[in-house]
């Protein structure tokens, strides 16, 4: 069982990520704020930015077993690299085998 907050999550304003309720998208409560050293429209934009990006990765990892990422990337980075010579059996017996420790509950 994960120990964080639940996705989704979302960005609201420019600094803060916050989960939201997933069937009425109301924000329940803030998770966290990004602060950023300096001051100006530059900060502003890398902090929406950052905010986003925070957001993006959770919400894209939800029930995934978080030490299953790497081999779920290098399987993506194999397929794109592959070509017609590919055994596609062997292809898709490691991906079902990473897609299976992907959705282990660890």
């Amino acid at each position: 069982m994960s120990k964080h907050t639940p996705e989704p999550w979302k960005v609201s304003g420019d600094r803060y990520v916050r989960v939201c309720d997933p069937k009425t998208d109301a924000d329940e409560h803030a998770i966290c704020q990004v602060y950023m050293r300096g001051s100006g429209p530059e900060r502003q934009v890398e902090r929406t930015a950052n905010s986003a990006r925070i957001v993006s990765c959770v919400n894209a990892c939800a029930n995934l077993n978080p030490t299953a990422i790497p081999a779920l990337i290098r399987a993506a980075e194999d397929v794109y690299a592959c070509n017609s010579a590919i055994n596609i059996a062997a292809l898709r017996h490691a991906l079902e085998a990473v897609r299976q420790q992907a959705e282990s509950k660890s």
